[in-house]
């Protein structure tokens, strides 16, 4: 009997684990050149510098030191470029493989503690769930939402202890959860939480357990698991602790609160209010449903979720990492923990009240869900499956832009020695890694050397490159000239050799500010591009708009199609279109694989 029980579970979870492969699958196919996220592309980066065999120390490689899951994550994108190439698919499918394991920990939860009806409803819900979640939920990051593969299995493995029988317990499972909770912190510094919360109900209600064999076995495996984090640990020291210049125990404030919620409900139009709030009451609803209707155990790990969902949402509020600039669907992806536990007791409340309002609720919620998931395809191209997929397998998976300023702040930057490793990448297209590294070499001693200087160090590490990293050096220029393009255009136009053609189109490809729309590179055409080196200069903005229009690090914040800026391009003025295009083509070429 039991065997028999065990067969139709993994056949169910089989079954919608498939059901969500080929959903995710069909937004990954629909949305091939808008699903990405900038930091994958850099994470990205160093997957590649794992494959092409930079003589760099292993550890260095990682994007961030904190970031133990955007590590791991690195080399889950080296196996997949191996796999199938170093593209987009490469990342799409590191991020289908986590949002799986995501699902698994997820569905077992709710399986073991609530029954098969509340993990169907949950499987449900976490198919159609709010746009944000399942925006994040196709990324490959490491951070936040993948984490929680680890953190909802701590969750899982705690609540047993509690309410099941100890005796049940065997000394294989002590030593995974142990194992579990170490990578998971390692993983993320968010299932610190999870991991606290969980250790403490074990020591005030199963402190036997905690003293015995079992205890020991667990804590054994926690520091095996811990075995990276300490590895780490022991080369970058402090850094570990360093993210993004914000300590772990600082305090944010309440005043951040009520930013983040002035942000998440003022100037909303009729559907921003309908799905804002809608998710919220259902949730309430569901909370109360399952507060009134469950029992015995099921009431039990109920409550002990609800208290580790009030837990967090305190320390989040008083931490320092309340976003408060809610400006996209990214902006949510902190939240992740939190919605995927209140996910799983609103779908325990359901359950536990099966009637005609928990269907309707339901009902509801999973036609909202539709809907978000309508208005996500919408932003794609999902009636042009084949040109998606050429897309996918042709366009690089890797960025060099964001990821070399960070590999640099792990070397001796003025250390040629040092530095020259990041120059051996098995780069198709040379001059795309050449003016990522002139922009990012000198990205912080801009002001103390000169131009000439730049360009001599550059030409000793990068010999006959000088196509690519002088379009590197405009950010240079521009400094050296006050931030006057107009002067530095001057300057170069007095010089009037090829160098200084290059140097122009740089000034158009990278101006003093990172991220421009649309109306900034229209600007920048009708001030500049009938001047001094205006041809050179429209070049550039050319190139500009592919990388910042189409492969922009925000990639995904607006459905900017390739064709769609390439006939905004075109419809601009007759004399600087073509050169417009021909900047645009040019960066184009340096983004495909072949």
């Amino acid at each position: 009997m039991a065997r028999s029980h065990d067969t139709c579970w993994r056949r169910e979870f089989l079954l919608w684990l498939l059901l969500l492969a080929l959903w995710r699958s069909l937004s990954i196919l629909a949305l091939a050149d808008v699903s990405f996220w900038g930091e994958e592309l850099e994470k990205g980066a160093a997957a590649k510098a794992m494959l092409d065999g930079l003589s760099l120390p292993h550890f260095k490689l990682a994007y961030h030191y904190y970031e133990g899951g955007g590590f791991a994550i690195s080399h889950l994108k080296a196996l997949f470029f191996l796999l199938v190439g170093e593209n987009l698919l490469a990342q799409r499918l590191g991020g289908l493989l986590s949002c799986l394991l995501v699902f698994a920990a997820y569905w077992r939860l709710l399986d073991h503690h609530f029954g098969r009806r509340a993990a169907r409803i949950g499987a449900l819900l976490f198919l159609l769930g709010p746009e944000s979640f399942q925006r994040y939920s196709l990324l490959s990051l490491g951070i936040h939402f993948e984490a929680m593969a680890f953190g909802l299995f701590v969750l899982d493995e705690g609540l047993r202890l509690l309410l099941d029988d100890p005796s049940a317990r065997t000394p294989r499972g002590d030593i995974l959860l142990g194992v579990v909770a170490g990578l998971g912190l390692f993983f993320s510094y968010q299932n610190a939480l999870v991991i606290g919360f969980a250790g403490l109900g074990v020591l005030l209600l199963r402190r036997r357990w905690l003293l015995g064999s079992g205890g020991m076995l667990a804590l054994g495996g926690f520091l095996l698991g811990l075995g990276p984090l300490f590895y780490m640990a022991s080369r970058v020291g402090g850094a570990l602790l360093d993210i993004h210049g914000e300590k772990l125990v600082a305090v944010g404030g309440l005043d951040r609160v009520e930013a983040f919620f002035t942000a998440t409900y003022g100037g909303l139009g009729p559907w921003g209010w309908v799905s804002r709030l809608g998710y919220p009451l259902a949730a309430l609803v569901a909370l109360t449903l399952g507060w009134r209707s469950l029992r015995d155990r099921r009431r039990g790990a109920f409550m002990g979720l609800a208290a580790f969902a009030l837990f967090w949402s305190i320390v989040w509020a008083s931490s320092p990492f309340v976003d408060t600039d809610l400006v996209s669907w990214f902006s949510w992806l902190r939240l992740a923990p939190l919605t995927l536990v209140l996910m799983v007791l609103a779908s325990a409340g359901l359950a536990g009240r099966w009637g005609w309002g928990a269907r309707v609720l339901l009902g509801a919620v999973s036609l909202l869900g539709l809907s978000n998931t309508a208005v996500i395809l919408s932003g794609g191209r999902p009636t042009h499956p084949l040109a998606n997929w050429d897309l996918l397998i042709h366009t690089k998976g890797y960025d060099y832009r964001g990821y070399l300023p960070m590999l640099l702040g792990h070397l001796d930057s003025r250390d040629m020695e040092e530095v020259a490793p990041l120059l051996a990448y098995d780069e198709p297209d040379p001059e795309f890694l050449q003016y990522s590294f002139a922009i990012a070499f000198f990205e912080n001693r801009r002001r103390a050397i000169d131009l000439a200087t730049q360009i001599d160090t550059l030409e000793k590490l990068m010999p006959g490159g000088e196509r690519g990293y002088l379009l590197g050096l405009g950010p240079s220029l521009l400094i050296k000239k006050g931030g006057d393009t107009r002067a530095a255009l001057e300057y170069l136009a007095q010089l009037g050799t090829s160098r200084a053609e290059r140097l122009a189109e740089g000034l158009g490809f990278f101006p003093g500010y990172r991220f421009e729309p649309r109306e900034q590179l229209l600007a920048d055409l009708s001030a500049y591009g009938r001047g001094p080196m205006g041809e050179a200069y429209t070049r550039g903005l050319g190139m500009r708009a592919y990388r910042n229009l189409v492969m922009s690090t925000l990639g995904g914040e607006q459905p900017l199609h390739e064709e769609r800026i390439r006939a905004f391009l075109a419809d601009q003025d007759e004399d600087l279109a073509p050169l417009l295009l021909q900047g645009f083509e040019e960066e184009r070429e340096r983004w495909k694989l072949y």
